[in-house]
């Protein structure tokens, strides 16, 4: 095994064979060769002297080249150039050995790319050299919320408008979120009061990068609250009691009310309110400045207190009015018709007290209608020339002291002032004689029907109830003060509650084995909480509960003997 060394012939041009043979001893032989052609001159070269390799340049950007194209051989007559060009389709041709030109980088679009330069010889020979350079994005402009609301107040929500030059999703984002919190890219809840740093940013978009903005700092204030509004004013109002305000606001502060009218209501803390007398209270509900919310005042609430539960007032038949009061008062008694000389041209059947209890009505079995003290008169039915098909059993004044509804033994029902006609049993197509009495709901949009058996007949707003079984016949009903229900009493002395009326329990004459004298004809509620009188057809008074004994008709002296007392009302 023999290696060795030698060099090819580039003497003259042309095509050529390199060839070595190896030769035994025994004269064997073998041979291996390479072709080869030497020219007459060297390729021609091409140089980029700018920009550098590895640039990096911005989309759009201008770059210009430098480059230039080259024969070594120009010295021994070579055949020259014919044209140095570059990729982007730049060229510079003549007659020469040397020569170059200048170009420009394709920034058009991002991404990485190569720019070359090729040289061409007159002899068909060509050489090339080449950079590499990338192009990026655009740089944006700061991005920058452009609507901040100011001022920007606590619970309110906007949606951010981002101003840039970049063409990418644009956000923003809350390095406080105790005060301002981001739900989705641009939309922004106010949370709390304090400072609210927002920045916006914009994503990479097809032209230009990404970049984030400067934060942007603004203040939250308070928000301003609902009025502040007492929604639980006690109907009826009665003087001697009390009630905790419950006022109802979107404040975060300490809730408060406070009187106008110390005569008639005061408040000794906060909240709680006292009835101190009788008339007009005016309340104003406050809430103070809170965490979120400014304080405020509410606009006054003005309602009535009245003097009811303090006695009651008997009628007899003929007009007359009696008025047992609690020890120390010396109310309840606005007037009679014996007292005013009047002889009714039908029988008095019922007396229904005014809201205030400054005044009562008393009507006639004809439908006179007969008004005392504050209570006004807004109709009767001789007044308007009508005669009921039976004789008109009873009457009902609602809180607003402008109407009434008178109702007959056949249910017929007839409403004065403001009250509306809701319906009545004819209108039902019901046949019937022995209605005793009708019960009003405090606001006046419905109303009771009771008949003497204990069915009652609901119209209007007025919750029905499930008729119960009676002991003996029933003779009166009387609402309660919320208008939810009602008491009915017969004439033996037992006590029905419906709705949210006070439970009889042990209320009752039959209970105690008592039979009244004369027949039980109406019940009066003390309108506080927990008691009821009976009233019977001699002026006999039968108390239970909370409510007090202030006297009866026999039990005067000396006694009074009637038998014709037809109902009783609170004074």
């Amino acid at each position: 095994s023999l290696n060795g060394s030698g060099t090819l012939n580039t003497s003259t041009p042309g095509n050529y064979t390199y060839k070595v043979t190896a030769t035994s001893k025994d004269g064997l032989s073998g041979t291996a060769s390479i072709n080869y052609t030497v020219n007459a001159y060297p390729p021609p070269t091409a140089n980029i002297s700018s920009p550098a390799n590895g640039g990096t340049y911005s989309l759009g950007q201008v770059v210009t080249t430098t480059f230039s194209c080259d024969t070594p051989g120009a010295a021994f007559n070579s055949p020259g150039l014919a044209a140095c060009d570059d990729s982007n389709n730049t060229s510079v041709s003549g007659y020469g050995y040397s020569y170059g030109g200048s170009g420009t980088l394709n920034t058009s679009s991002v991404g990485h790319y190569t720019y070359t330069v090729t040289a061409y010889s007159n002899d068909g020979e060509k050489g090339s050299t080449s950079i590499s350079y990338a192009v990026v994005g655009l740089t944006p402009s700061a991005p920058t919320i452009t609507n901040v609301p100011s001022p920007a107040i606590y619970g309110a929500k906007f949606t951010a408008t981002v101003t840039t030059t970049g063409d990418g999703t644009r956000s923003v984002s809350s390095s406080t979120p105790t005060v301002c919190t981001v739900a989705t890219g641009l939309d922004v809840t106010f949370t709390g009061v304090g400072t609210c740093t927002l920045t916006a940013q914009v994503a990479a978009g097809t032209d230009f990068n990404a970049r984030t903005g400067t934060a942007q700092s603004f203040s939250v204030s308070r928000a301003t609250p609902s009025a502040p509004t007492i929604t639980n004013v006690p109907s009826p109002a009665i003087y001697g009691a009390k009630f905790t305000a419950t006022v109802t606001t979107t404040g975060d502060g300490t809730r408060s009310v406070s009187s106008s009218t110390p005569t008639v209501c005061t408040v000794a803390t906060g909240l709680d309110v006292t009835f101190t007398g009788v008339g007009t209270c005016t309340l104003t509900a406050q809430v103070t400045v809170g965490t979120d919310y400014n304080g405020a005042t509410g606009t006054a609430q003005t309602f009535s207190v009245s003097r009811v539960g303090l006695g009651y007032d008997l009628v007899n038949s003929d007009g007359g009015v009696f008025v047992f009061d609690a020890p120390g008062q010396h109310g309840g008694f606005y007037g009679s018709l014996p007292g005013l000389g009047i002889t009714p041209a039908a029988p008095i059947v019922g007396i229904a007290p005014t809201t205030t209890g400054t005044g009562y009505f008393l009507v006639g079995a004809d439908g006179g209608v007969f008004c005392f003290g504050s209570a006004r008169f807004y109709g009767s039915l001789p007044g308007l020339g009508v005669v009921p098909n039976m004789p008109i059993v009873g009457m009902v004044a609602t809180n607003t002291d402008r109407g009434y509804y008178l109702v007959g033994a056949d249910g017929g029902v007839f409403a004065f002032g403001d009250v509306p006609f809701l319906g009545s049993l004819p209108g039902l197509g019901e046949k019937v004689s022995d209605v005793v009495g009708i019960a009003a709901t405090r606001s006046g949009s419905g109303y009771w029907v009771v008949q003497a058996t204990g069915t009652v007949t609901a119209f209007g707003s007025a919750k029905s109830f499930p008729t119960v079984p009676v002991t003996s016949a029933v003779s009166s009903i009387t609402g309660t003060p919320t208008g939810g229900g009602y008491l009915l009493v017969t004439k033996g002395g037992g006590v029905y509650s419906f709705g949210d009326a006070l439970k009889a329990g042990e209320g009752t004459l039959p209970h105690l084995s008592v039979t009244p004298y004369r027949p039980i004809v109406g019940i009066v509620p003390t309108f506080t909480t927990g008691g009821y009188w009976l009233i019977g057809a001699d002026g006999g008074v039968f108390a239970f509960g909370t409510a007090k004994f202030y006297g009866s008709l026999p039990g005067l002296s000396p006694p009074i003997s009637v038998s014709d007392i037809v109902g009783a009302t609170p004074n």
